[in-house]
């Protein structure tokens, strides 16, 4: 399976979300921008500030099949427009840290979508 075809959902006091790849068959990286917009797709981009403060407040019953990825939202941060924010596992518990959208993007991460 290509990793644009993970999609792992879940939900959370009756809102619905997915975690979704975006890396075609045969490639290991992409950029950030490319990241946003092949995941854009059917349910709108990635979630931003106000998905982000609720999926964070749940962040203890998430499914566990979501911790080996890094996942990714479209809320800027801390450094401009060019700063995302991501939920990553510790192996204890969820952390929340800030990535550039200029770096490469690998099969780790995963982009949270809101569903429909």
């Amino acid at each position: 399976m290509a990793h644009k075809d993970i999609c792992i959902k879940f939900e959370e006091k009756g809102r619905r979300f997915e975690a979704v790849g975006f890396l075609d068959e045969g490639k290991t990286y992409v950029t950030g921008d490319e990241m946003l917009a092949r995941t854009a797709g059917e349910n709108g981009s990635a979630i931003g500030d106000e998905d982000e403060a609720f999926l964070w407040e749940y962040r203890d019953c998430w499914p566990n099949e979501l911790r080996p990825y890094l996942l990714v939202i479209n809320r800027h941060g801390p450094g401009g427009q060019r700063r995302v924010s991501c939920f990553l596992w510790n192996g204890d518990s969820w952390d929340e840290d800030w990535l550039w959208l200029g770096d490469c993007w690998f099969g780790s991460y995963l982009v949270l979508r809101r569903c429909a």
